[in-house]
C-alpha cells in the first residue's frame, strides 16, 4: 500500500513538521519506507526564514481561518471532489487543469541543462563554497528526517529534484550534489534523479512544475 503524503510547495522543513503535527496523530502509523522527494522548494525555504516552520507556527489569522474552512467544511470537501471528477473528463489532461489559466498567460521561457552540461558550465568549487551555508542547513534537515523516520521504524529514501535554469538553479545543483555525497558518507538510501534524468524543455511549463510529459518521465 502506497500513501501519497505530498503537500504542494513543501520543503524539508515541512516534512519535519509532518512528523510533529500530522504523523503523530495517525493511529498505528508504521510505514516500512518513507520517500522524500526534495530539493526544489528548499532552494527558497533555506533562504527565507518565514517559510522554515512550514507556515504552521507563523500562520496569520486569515491563513488559519481559510485552512480550517478547507479542512473541516463539508461543502468545501464536496466541491473539491466535484472539481476533480467533472472539471476535465479527459484522463490524460486532468493533471494540468489547475494550471490551464497560467499556461495560457505564462510568457517567460526557460531551458534545461542535463547533469553533464551543468558540470561543464559551473565552477564546482566556487558553487559549493558560495552555497556552503545553505548546504549545511539542508543536510542538517536530511539528518533530522532520517532520524525521525528511523524512530518510527521506517527506512527513509531520499530523491533529489531538478528544474529548468532560473535564479535558483545553481543552488539546487549544489544541494543535489551535496545530498548524494552525504548519502554515501552516512549510508542513506538515495536516488540521484538529477544525474540520471534526461529531459527536454517541454518537461516543464513554468521552469519548475512539470507538464504531463515531464510527470510521466
Amino acid at each position: 500500500q502506497i500513501v501519497n503524503a505530498g503537500v504542494e510547495g513543501q520543503s524539508t522543513f515541512g516534512h519535519i513538521h509532518n512528523f510533529k503535527y500530522w504523523f503523530s496523530r495517525i493511529e498505528n502509523f508504521k510505514p516500512n519506507y518513507i520517500i522524500f522527494y526534495i530539493g526544489v522548494n528548499d532552494t527558497r525555504s533555506l533562504k527565507d526564514s518565514f517559510l522554515q516552520d512550514g507556515m504552521i507556527e507563523s500562520a496569520n489569522k486569515l491563513d488559519s481561518f481559510l485552512d480550517n474552512i478547507k479542512s473541516r467544511s463539508f461543502l468545501a470537501d464536496q466541491l473539491r471532489k466535484i472539481k476533480h471528477k467533472y472539471y476535465n473528463k479527459n484522463e490524460n489532461k486532468r493533471i494540468v487543469y489547475d494550471y490551464d489559466h497560467s499556461m495560457k498567460k505564462y510568457k517567460k521561457k526557460y531551458f534545461y541543462l542535463n547533469y553533464e552540461e551543468k558540470l561543464e558550465i559551473y565552477d564546482l568549487d566556487f558553487v559549493k563554497k558560495k552555497n556552503e551555508a545553505i548546504i549545511k542547513k539542508y543536510l542538517k534537515n536530511v539528518d533530522i528526517l532520517n532520524n525521525l523516520s528511523k524512530s518510527m521504524g521506517a527506512e527513509p529514501i531520499f530523491i533529489n529534484q531538478v528544474m529548468q535554469q532560473d535564479d535558483f538553479a545553481e543552488v539546487l545543483f549544489s544541494i543535489n550534489r551535496a545530498l548524494i555525497s552525504h548519502c554515501n558518507i552516512k549510508n542513506y538510501k538515495c536516488i540521484d534523479l538529477a544525474k540520471e534524468l534526461r529531459a527536454t524543455d517541454d518537461f516543464w511549463w513554468d521552469g519548475v512544475h512539470t507538464t504531463p510529459k515531464g510527470s510521466e518521465a
